[in-house]
């Protein structure tokens, strides 16, 4: 076994100096200590291999000291399979051959949640609600969300054919489609919130994400678009290209971003191209604002270009390079390496400090307490200055110019009837059961309501699927984690109880019951989305939206910036 284990370390030594560009350099380089380590990993492997109490792969035990080694690193480095690879790059580029569609399995039965616009299934004429049934005349019934990328993906110009379940008709709709590439839209939702005041929602940061939102300017100037407000929330970032095509939207001229790290030290300047240089903006982010998302938000907040509001993003402000591992032109997959940092023009570094668990880290960045939320939160942190000498902060995310904290958080009932996707399920058997939604879209955002009858049938479709209604509101523990967090004295919870009891404020009613408002407007959203698309299910949201209804009243402070910005010269 000696000779066996002495084998493999070799190969693995020889594989290594290979990776580093040659044995004699590299062997010469490495020291004593890590050779000691490879001989410990593939004693610990052989030794597993041939004595652990039931079988277990050599290729199980690798894929454990690849993910190790990878664990050592930042939290954002990875090594991805060649099919986790495939779906991350789908991201990356914004676009893919198939059909066009997003759907759920619901029932066993793939249901179409939306239609790309102008993809395949749009021009096939499939909408919103349609079950696919049958794939090339084969049952479609119970299958994976695997199976179905793989039997409804393909080469461009190829077709497949599909059965449709459509509610209302009795028959199957039998529905040829021809595959195309399809773009995934950056800009998830535009319209005019009013007269003058424009809304663009971008999800995410692809090749295209440029054109996406000059598209969506230029729509929304034609409506006579006068101010912005530019929407980063949840939104996990992207592509450094796009993010810097977009800055170079709005300014002319300076720094967009840098990056400092071992051997990458470089800098994008803007590209004296903007189209829309004069136009007040705000830009709304929070915690999930991260990567080419505060990019955005540090070039536009360090330029005094827009006024940024929300909480402070995320802080993940690392230089990512994919790298393809291939062997004999095999592919084996992609790693996701941490070369160096981004900072924002006034020099920030928007990543944020970590240590521990990577679970911590993202638990952390995602929490709903924000860690600027006041003027003595910021004396610790990293003082640097704007164009204009305005106070922007450092040490980890963007930190908004206005902090505006929800009023409402999600409850961990809500949680999982949106993960379940229990509203579009309802809602699609709603419309069958009811006539009477309006026609015009306003008379059914402002005045349209979910009857009682329909709350008591959807607590029982939410407990025929084994959710959890009746559970006690948690208001007791929030409290004191509140009080924790603004280091309050636990002994004010009594006090806080009383009031609130007093003011008729039921401390113990369910989840169900603290969730109505929640749950009819998540219903009406998918209503909206399956009768009128996409935009007016955003705007069936944003009616109760705190973050966006405060935001639009720093108007007079984001045009009071582009104003001085302009006297400075040279945006």
């Amino acid at each position: 076994m000696k000779r066996s284990i002495l084998k493999h370390s070799i190969f693995l030594l020889v594989l290594l100096c290979l990776m580093n560009g040659g044995i004699q350099p590299a062997y010469s380089q490495i020291e004593p200590e890590i050779l000691d380590k490879l001989f410990i990993l593939n004693n610990i492997s052989q030794i597993t291999r041939d004595r652990y109490y039931e079988p277990i792969e050599m290729n199980t035990l690798y894929e454990g000291a690849i993910q190790g080694m990878i664990d050592k690193l930042d939290p954002h480095s990875s090594y991805m399979a060649p099919v986790t690879a495939d779906d991350f790059m789908e991201r990356i580029n914004g676009n893919f051959e198939g059909i066009g569609i997003t759907f759920s399995i619901i029932n066993e039965k793939i249901t179409i949640i939306e239609t790309i616009p102008g993809g395949p299934s749009e021009k096939a004429g499939l909408r919103s609600r349609d079950k696919i049934v049958k794939i090339e005349g084969e049952s479609a019934i119970g299958i994976t969300i695997d199976d179905v990328k793989n039997k409804l993906r393909g080469p461009k110009s190829s077709k497949v054919e599909v059965s449709v379940e459509r509610p209302g008709r009795k028959r199957e709709l039998n529905v040829t489609i021809t595959r195309a590439s399809v773009e995934l839209n950056s800009v998830s939702h535009s319209y005019m919130i009013n007269d003058t005041v424009g809304y663009i929602g971008v999800t995410r940061f692809t090749l295209n994400t440029q054109a996406d939102v000059r598209n969506a300017l230029e729509k929304l100037k034609s409506e006579n678009m006068q101010r912005l407000v530019f929407d980063l929330r949840d939104n996990s970032g992207g592509s450094l290209d796009a993010a810097i095509g977009v800055v170079n939207l709005f300014i002319n001229q300076g720094i967009i971003v840098s990056t400092k790290g071992k051997r990458s030290n470089l800098s994008w300047k803007a590209d004296s191209h903007a189209e829309f240089t004069r136009m007040p903006i705000i830009v709304l982010i929070n915690h999930r604002s991260a990567s080419a998302s505060e990019i955005v938000a540090g070039a536009l907040q360090d330029h005094d270009r827009a006024l940024i509001v929300g909480k402070t993003s995320f802080g993940k402000g690392l230089v990512m390079d994919i790298i393809d591992l291939e062997q004999q032109n095999k592919d084996l997959g992609k790693l996701v390496l941490t070369i160096a940092q981004y900072a924002t023009p006034s020099g920030r570094l928007i990543q944020r400090p970590f240590s521990g668990s990577r679970e911590d880290y993202i638990k952390e960045g995602f929490d709903d307490f924000d860690p600027n939320a006041f003027e003595a939160d910021k004396k610790d942190r990293p003082l640097f200055h704007t164009d204009l000498g305005r106070d922007v902060y450092g040490g980890g995310g963007i930190t908004p110019d206005k902090i505006i904290m929800s009023d409402y958080r999600i409850n961990k009932l809500e949680i999982s009837l949106r993960q379940r996707n229990l509203f579009f399920e309802f809602a699609d058997e709603y419309l069958t059961r009811n006539d009477n939604v309006p026609e015009d879209f306003n008379a059914f955002l402002l005045n349209y309501g979910i009857d009682d009858k329909e709350f008591d049938l959807f607590k029982e479709f939410a407990l025929q699927n084994e959710i959890e209604i009746e559970t006690k509101s948690e208001f007791r523990d929030e409290l004191s984690s509140l009080l924790i967090n603004y280091d309050i004295s636990e002994e004010n919870i009594d006090a806080v109880e009383k009031s609130l009891a007093e003011n008729n404020i039921d401390l113990d009613e369910t989840l169900f019951n603290k969730s109505k408002d929640f749950i009819e407007r998540e219903i009406k959203m998918e209503i909206a989305r399956m009768i009128w698309g996409t935009n007016e299910r955003y705007k069936v949201w944003h009616t109760n939206d705190t973050e966006l209804i405060g935001a639009l009243s720093y108007f007079i402070e984001a045009e009071d910036l582009l104003r001085e910005r302009l006297a400075l010269g040279n945006l």
